[in-house]
């Protein structure tokens, strides 16, 4: 379940680029059952009872559709083809819908997705009469985690009832992308970033800009980054700015990777090794810096990190 204290950190007010002006989530917060929404759509999700056997159920809603979301976080130490049962029940024990799903043991956070809308209605239906949702997958232990429904029916009342869905989100322009070519060689101040052993990536900004992104490796589960900013010749410049903030990096970047197909750069920090948590920036540079697009972070109940809530979110487009 999200701590109090990480919900109030996750609901910081957000700066929305070329607004100036900031706007918080809405959120709603009731035993188990938490949700959160941005300018793009909602998130609301309902947590196992115990850490120890942690799992969850999570509906999102945007403007294209909405999807519902079942995961257990599953240890297991082999593959393996079982199938990810789901059942809920009333009161009295009877079954109100259950399902057998597709389901994966073999990284840690075991999910199974329904798009399909008329399904999703009837879910929904039964997880607002029902008691308790139980999910585990066929191949091991009965059940992976328990899902208490007290609050469901408000949670998901309220996500219903949002408008942020069909707010206007805010909006990042950024630059076509340019083919990596050749660069130059590896500065010295790249190559001694980091004290143990470290890989770098490549990012041609520009013509003349060149970001060095590294992750400096050892023991730790999250990697400190080191960026230099360098021209096409190799020289160092001054870091960009991320955001609207004073140029510089964010002293807490760690674990950053970028996409070349998205031309994305993201940032996590894992709150456990086994990745069921943490948090998730991700930015696109716009031609002057690195324009914050997506802010997510999950508490330890096992989500996948695909499923993490949102708190900001920003539509890219293409100049």
């Amino acid at each position: 379940m999200m701590s109090k204290t990480r919900l109030a950190a996750l609901l910081a007010p957000v700066l929305l680029f070329g607004a100036g002006s900031a706007r918080a989530a809405e959120t709603f917060d009731a035993g188990n059952w938490r949700g959160l929404c941005d300018a793009v759509g909602c998130s609301t999700w309902g947590a196992g009872e115990t850490l120890s056997k942690p799992g969850y159920v999570l509906l999102t809603e945007t403007a294209g559709g909405r999807r519902l979301v079942f995961g257990a976080h599953v240890r297991a130490q082999r593959p393996s083809e079982g199938q990810l049962r789901i059942e809920i029940a009333d009161k009295a024990g009877a079954i109100l819908w259950s399902s057998t799903l597709p389901g994966r043991a073999d990284r840690p956070s075991t999910r199974a997705v329904i798009y399909d809308d008329a399904e999703i209605g009837r879910v929904l239906d039964a997880l607002k009469a029902g008691t308790s949702l139980k999910l585990g997958l066929t191949s091991d232990p009965w059940p992976a985690a328990t899902i208490l429904l007290k609050n469901a029916a408000p949670a998901l009342d309220w996500s219903r009832a949002k408008p942020g869905v069909t707010a206007s989100p805010p909006v990042v322009r950024r630059p076509p992308g340019l083919s990596p070519g050749g660069g130059p060689p590896t500065p010295p101040e790249v190559a001694k970033a980091c004290e143990a052993l470290s890989e770098f990536a490549t990012v041609r900004l520009a013509p003349d800009k060149i970001l060095w992104v590294s992750n400096c490796s050892g023991a730790a589960i999250n990697e400190d980054a080191k960026l230099h900013l360098t021209d096409a010749s190799g020289r160092l410049l001054p870091l960009p700015a991320f955001g609207e903030g004073p140029g510089g990096v964010d002293p807490e970047l760690a674990n950053v990777t970028y996409d070349y197909q998205t031309r994305v750069l993201s940032a996590r920090f894992r709150d456990n090794r086994y990745g069921g948590c943490g948090q998730r920036r991700d930015w696109v540079w716009d031609g002057a810096r690195f324009a914050l697009i997506r802010e997510a972070s999950a508490d330890c109940i096992g989500m996948d990190e695909a499923d993490w809530p949102t708190t900001f979110r920003a539509v890219v487009e293409e100049r």
